[in-house]
């Protein structure tokens, strides 16, 4: 929450979009059947080794968009599915009701996403809601340009920071793994994979402007022949009418 202060010094809160509103797990790791509203400022979970409290900040991530290799518990989706269950379903409500609203013309005062995991082959796919349920998109794009637009970065530590990082983080302080947190982070490790990402792209459109570049300059060449034939057959038309 961001708090503003008015002129008179009474606080008045500004809701930014894109807060967790709730959560709902049905077969996802130990939880069968979860369900919890949040509130606007600052929440809880408590409970004993082993109760679920880290499945719902590994929701949380997968839900949004993150990969399992993420989230330090599994390195394919399918082991986070309830043992003895076909699926696992994973739904979050964010709101949408700040200055900064996501196409709140199409979505509304909420959106709802839901991952739903096959535990067989451990893929999944994407459902985006809008306020009264409706289905707007199933794109896994779309899902990473709305968190985008949010600035909501489920693999970046500062935002989501899972037990065996904060342990490995505090314990053992390793100048190699504090520059790897610091690089994710600070996204700088995001924007240079996009920038190599956007240089294999534009080396790419190079060579096929090149390419593109000989074939019209051939084309002309051919075009060029054809005008002096079609000239020249003008030439023998008038002739013969003559």
């Amino acid at each position: 929450t961001i708090l503003m202060r008015n002129m008179q010094g009474n606080i008045a809160a500004d809701l930014k979009s894109g807060k967790i509103k709730k959560i709902v797990l049905k077969n996802f790791m130990c939880h069968a059947n979860f369900e919890v509203k949040l509130n606007q400022c600052v929440n809880i979970f408590m409970g004993l080794n082993g109760s679920g409290k880290s499945a719902i900040l590994t929701a949380i991530a997968i839900g949004l968009g993150s990969k399992a290799s993420s989230t330090a518990r599994s390195t394919n989706l399918k082991d986070l599915v309830r043992r003895g269950e076909a699926a696992a379903k994973i739904e979050i409500t964010l709101t949408n009701d700040g200055i900064d609203a996501y196409d709140e013309e199409t979505f509304g005062k909420e959106i709802i996403i839901i991952r739903q995991i096959n535990a067989n082959s451990g893929a999944s796919t994407y459902k985006i809601k809008n306020e009264h349920g409706r289905i707007i998109s199933s794109s896994r794009q779309d899902l990473t340009k709305l968190t985008m637009c949010m600035n909501i970065q489920v693999e970046n530590p500062v935002l989501i920071l899972n037990q065996d990082a904060a342990r490995s983080f505090l314990k053992e302080c390793d100048p190699k793994k504090l520059f790897s947190f610091f690089m994710k982070a600070t996204q700088i490790e995001t924007i240079i994979e996009k920038l190599n990402s956007c240089l294999l792209t534009a080396v790419s459109s190079k060579n096929r402007l090149e390419t593109m570049g000989k074939t019209i300059k051939h084309s002309e060449g051919e075009l060029e022949v054809l005008r002096e034939k079609h000239g020249r057959l003008q030439s023998v038309a008038r002739l013969r009418e003559k």
